[in-house]
């Protein structure tokens, strides 16, 4: 990352630490990821930004995959990943794409991320058809491309992606955001749940309190009262 992208010394000293985890080989889940981010002092709105960085990448990288173009695709996704090395929908689209680099140039190091992508993919979820069949085409050096089936290739993966693969932490139930939050983190929250841009919640509710005579008010207040914090 460079200094334009992250200003501030805690983030730069954030990314950094992750990437010194990653390089010792260490299992890395969601709460080592909140830790270390509490632990160093990050603010909801550093974090609010790296979501945002995250967002990007990826969707960026998926883009570039769309159309193959597989060294733009590589550097998007691996600046995915480094934000969140647990994240399914990032680790199989880089493994993906690193497949993909290394059937056109034969890099054996393209070979072997791509097999060590798809191994942590399924230790997050053993079920994960596509890193399986890749894996496996790796394994066992039976890979081809096949520029026709790449228009099928998302959408077979993300068939089988948990709903919650879009958040920087996901969490099947509803809860109040720790790092996405303005008053109670009840939009932030809300955004979360249902992967969409927090932006537009809080949007709603102000638009919701005008239109509905301050009814949104009181169930702002109900719901930051009953909702556990993230």
């Amino acid at each position: 990352m460079t200094n334009s992208q992250y200003p501030d010394d805690q983030i730069k000293a954030y990314i950094e630490q992750l990437l010194k985890v990653q390089q010792q080989d260490k299992p890395v889940d969601e709460l080592m990821l909140r830790k270390i981010a509490l632990d160093m002092g990050i603010s909801a709105e550093d974090m609010a930004m790296l979501q945002k960085e995250f967002n990007d990448s990826l969707l960026r990288g998926q883009g570039y995959s769309r159309y193959e173009d597989w060294e733009s695709a590589v550097e998007e996704l691996e600046r995915a990943v480094m934000l969140n090395p647990v994240h399914v929908e990032a680790m199989y689209s880089l493994a993906n794409a690193y497949k993909h680099r290394w059937l056109l140039k034969k890099s054996k190091d393209d070979l072997n991320k791509a097999k060590s992508l798809c191994k942590r993919v399924l230790q997050i979820n053993p079920a994960h058809e596509p890193s399986l069949r890749i894996s496996s085409e790796l394994n066992r050096g039976v890979a081809n491309y096949n520029p026709k089936k790449m228009a099928d290739s998302f959408t077979t993966f993300k068939q089988h992606l948990p709903t919650q693969t879009t958040t920087y932490i996901p969490d099947k139930r509803l809860k109040r955001s720790v790092f996405n939050k303005k008053i109670a983190g009840v939009c932030g929250g809300i955004a979360e749940y249902f992967g969409i841009d927090s932006t537009l919640v809080r949007i709603a509710f102000v638009l919701g309190t005008f239109v509905f005579g301050g009814v949104f008010i009181p169930l702002y207040v109900v719901l930051a009262l009953v909702l556990p914090k993230r």
